[in-house]
């Protein structure tokens, strides 16, 4: 508002009453660091990059789907259930965060710092586990932090929750949840109580408050989609177990034939399976090593050859068909990938086997579905082949395919081909397309004379009238260009003469120069016709009918059409006839341009080639799913041993489970209620069992304070979480969670609130708003009980003024000092009975 008012008129003044009101920040927005499938969102990497995640559909979306599950399941003598061995590399992330929304997560941050290809490592600053933390600190929003693949790193655990502690002290507006490495009971140095004194040792005593850490493990019910294809089946006394004598395990342990069948059915259909996936992987049988895909490979090889026909120094076909050999040449390889697993599949025997084995089958009919597109391929082949035959006859010795090529040879004959490329049938469709070129060559080359010709006035437009007057009627346009052809063959002794009589009538100056057009196109068409076909009979040569295609007229109209846009454009900017000529003139390369047409295969026979290789996938997926779900329901030792393997892999650290159950708290109760004495869902039971004896020494450390929470089992209740402390047990302002979680949450809320009082005037004005600010904040706090006391003067205080928190120098120096103290409430740890006698009084 103005200081001074000199206008005579009516002013409006709004005055602010209201201090601005505090908005509360989110407590419970976890950030995991870990390694996922994936790290990509709309085609950007989100390696070491924080992203905001509400669902596990969306999880999978950007960071892909779980690791490998490879795994060898031991048996005694007896075919009895030992243990399960997990080969390679072992990555939590993916199944902690389906635990993390089964106990009630919701918003989260994924730190992806890699992928299933390399192990998990604690890297540094910018790499590894530690180079995700660093990522995080940039990102204000998340207020837990956990990482399950740390556990699997030995002492870089500690290392990771260290620099995860300094993390949380420096920015103060989260709070570190801890695991303990998994135990082994019947490993020296690996059980409960050593990992529980390595964890203790390890984990220092900077920071205890922003941190709390649970044992044990956690046995979940979370499915491991566990398959046969991922597990090898040996004795125990088998060291060097394979597929193969996985699979003589297996079907030993049964005499019913059909159930052999059955496993040597799925043990195939998973072979199949492995075999045309191998192939689409990059290095693999028809991608390249660094192309993401078999479509990206399509693409770089036809941008491969594109760079090819923008180069103006490449203008003839032994310089640009280099390009379009090997688009042709990946086609015939995916092809040929085809042929060779056909030959492998079992053959279908009916109505069953004579004898249980891998090389007959009644029910995996692959081979069928394969013959089912065989058609596709011979169509798709044909037209690849016709291409070659019309680049060979243009360039004389240049070829698309080579014929003495293994994966040719391979590709034509399960399309039931010949192997001699000159005798497979032509495509029409892909001919006319060659015919379209040639003749637009040949027509507006006959419309450039015309529009310059002698007779023709000398003026542009001149030109451009003669070029308009012998544009044809083109509703009888192909009745007039197959006139010409018929015309030409009375009286021919061979193809041949046919060709020269329409070259006479066309050098004729007695021709009317509207026959000329016709003439033209006419004469183009037949001889492409004959240097490709080579008739015998002059009546074989674009026999009538049906005369010359539709899509070949239609072409023709439009370079008529644009025949006449350009005559008229250049009758306006030109001035003398050769204008209208020049503009009409059209002398391609012709080695880039039919190259161009052959190499379009790129954008059609490819991609069709690609789906039908897709769908063959997807078939023996199919196959696949039925035989491992039959094999479930019908052999009770394979369901039992896939459910024990399945189960041992299932066990995670319990962080994720616990960070659920932190935001379901917070949603349903709020940050100052302990997390504890609640349930988790999707969990069998601990890894290990823990009594009220195991827990006093965990829940109290007489050392150093480090209290471990404990999450028990407790009959008729399930799996419970069962206490509630910080890492600084011994600290009676922080040893319990919700305090330290209420005071980062409260501190959040009011010094993003205060940030709007920045600059302002440092005077009791302000001091006044800002107080009140924080006061109103805390009295709903109080109100919705965090704040303990019968009255809000008994819940908190806020101070704030000159000779209150601040001196004259504060003041002079810029500072607005505020204090707050805030009583939260306390949970009940430990609930106390006392019982007496009471003498009998009546």
């Amino acid at each position: 508002m103005p200081s001074t008012y000199k206008t005579p008129g009516v002013y409006v003044e709004e005055i602010s009453k209201f201090p601005p009101s505090v908005a509360a920040v989110d407590t419970a927005i976890p950030a995991f660091i870990g390694y996922t499938e994936i790290a990509e969102k709309n085609g950007v990497s989100l390696l070491n990059v924080p992203t905001r995640i509400e669902s596990f559909l969306e999880f999978e979306q950007y960071f892909g789907g779980p690791p490998s599950r490879n795994v060898t399941i031991r048996l005694n003598a007896a075919n009895q259930y030992l243990y399960t061995e997990q080969k390679g590399n072992t990555f939590l992330l993916y199944d902690s965060i389906r635990l993390f929304y089964d106990n009630g997560g919701g918003i989260c941050y994924i730190v992806a710092v890699g992928g299933y290809d390399k192990p998990p490592a604690i890297g540094n600053v910018s790499t590894g586990l530690l180079g995700g933390l660093k990522a995080l600190e940039k990102y204000d929003e998340p207020t837990l932090i956990l990482s399950p693949d740390a556990t699997t790193l030995g002492a870089g655990l500690y290392t990771f929750q260290v620099q995860a502690l300094a993390q949380c002290n420096d920015l103060q507006d989260r709070f570190l949840i801890c695991d303990l490495r998994k135990n082994d009971e019947h490993t020296t140095g690996q059980t409960h109580d050593d990992l529980v004194a390595e964890f203790r040792d390890n984990i220092g005593i900077n920071f205890l408050k922003y941190g709390a850490a649970y044992t044990p493990w956690l046995q979940t019910s979370l499915d491991a989609g566990l398959r046969f294809r991922d597990v090898i089946f040996a004795l125990e006394s088998d060291p060097s177990p394979t597929a193969t004598s996985s699979l003589a395990l297996l079907t030993g342990m049964t005499t019913t034939g059909a159930l052999s069948q059955l496993i040597y059915d799925l043990s195939n259909a998973v072979d199949t399976v492995n075999k045309l996936q191998q192939n689409l992987k990059p290095g693999g049988g028809f991608v390249d090593a660094g192309v993401a895909d078999v479509d990206a490979q399509l693409k770089k090889l036809q941008q491969n050859y594109m760079q090819l026909y923008n180069d103006p120094a490449k203008n003839n076909y032994t310089l640009m068909l280099p390009g379009v050999t090997a688009i042709y040449q990946r086609i015939a390889d995916i092809i040929a990938a085809v042929k060779t697993i056909n030959d492998g599949l079992p053959t279908i025997v009916s109505p069953v086997v004579p004898a249980p084995s891998l090389s007959q089958t009644v029910e995996f009919k692959m081979r069928n579905d394969i013959a089912k597109i065989v058609t596709q391929f011979k169509q798709l082949l044909s037209s690849l082949a016709t291409h070659h035959q019309e680049i060979l006859q243009k360039s004389g010795t240049g070829k698309l395919i080579d014929a003495a090529n293994a994966n040719v040879i391979k590709a034509l004959t399960l399309a039931g081909l010949p192997t001699t490329l000159a005798n497979i049938p032509t495509d029409a469709s892909v001919q006319v397309l060659y015919r379209i070129l040639a003749a637009k060559i040949a027509l507006m080359d006959q419309l450039s004379k015309i529009a310059n010709g002698a007779s023709v006035g000398p003026t542009a437009t001149d030109g451009r009238d003669a070029v308009l007057a012998v544009i044809p009627d083109f509703t009888t346009l192909k009745a007039s260009i197959d006139a010409e052809i018929t015309t030409a063959k009375a009286g021919a002794a061979n193809p041949a003469a046919v060709i020269t009589n329409l070259n006479n009538k066309l050098t004729n100056v007695a021709t009317p120069d509207k026959d000329k057009v016709i003439v033209a196109i006419a004469k183009s068409y037949a001889d492409e016709e004959n240097k490709v076909k080579a008739p015998a009979a002059t009546n074989d040569l674009v026999p009538t009918p049906p005369g010359v295609p539709g899509a070949f007229i239609t072409a023709m109209v439009q370079v008529f059409v644009d025949a006449q846009q350009k005559a008229n454009a250049a009758a306006i900017t030109g001035t003398v006839k050769a204008d209208v000529a020049n503009a009409l003139t059209y002398t391609p390369v012709e080695a880039k341009e039919y190259s161009y047409i052959a190499a379009g295969v790129a954008g059609n026979v490819g991609p069709a080639v690609v789906g039908y290789y897709k769908s063959l996938v997807n078939t023996a997926s199919t196959y696949e799913d039925v035989f491992d779900q039959s094999l479930m329901q019908t052999f009770g030792n394979y369901k039992t041993f896939m459910t024990k393997a399945g189960q041992s892999l299932m066990i995670l650290p319990p962080g994720a489970a616990i960070a659920g159950v932190y935001t379901n708290v917070d949603n349903n109760r709020g940050v100052w209620k302990a997390p504890a004495n609640v349930s988790l869902a999707s969990v069998l039971g601990p890894y290990l069992l823990l009594n009220t004896k195991d827990q006093e020494s965990l829940n109290v450390d007489d050392n150093a304070g480090k209290s471990i929470n404990v999450i028990r089992a407790f009959t008729g209740k399930g799996t419970i979480v069962w206490g509630t402390r910080t890492l600084a047990g011994n600290d009676n302002e922080w040893r319990y969670i919700p305090v330290r979680r209420f005071f980062n949450y409260a501190e959040e809320s009011i010094k993003k609130a205060t940030g709007v009082f920045v600059f302002e005037p440092n005077d009791i004005n302000t001091w006044i708003r800002v107080k009140a600010m924080i006061e109103n904040f805390l009295i709903l706090e109080w109100r919705r009980g965090a704040l303990a006391g019968a009255k809000p003067n008994d819940a908190f205080y806020v101070k704030i003024g000159l000779g209150e928190t601040m001196t004259a120098l504060d003041i002079l120096e810029g500072r607005m000092i505020v204090e707050i103290g805030m009583a939260v409430v306390r949970p009940a740890e430990f609930i106390i009975l006392r019982f007496a006698h009471k003498m009998q009084e009546s």
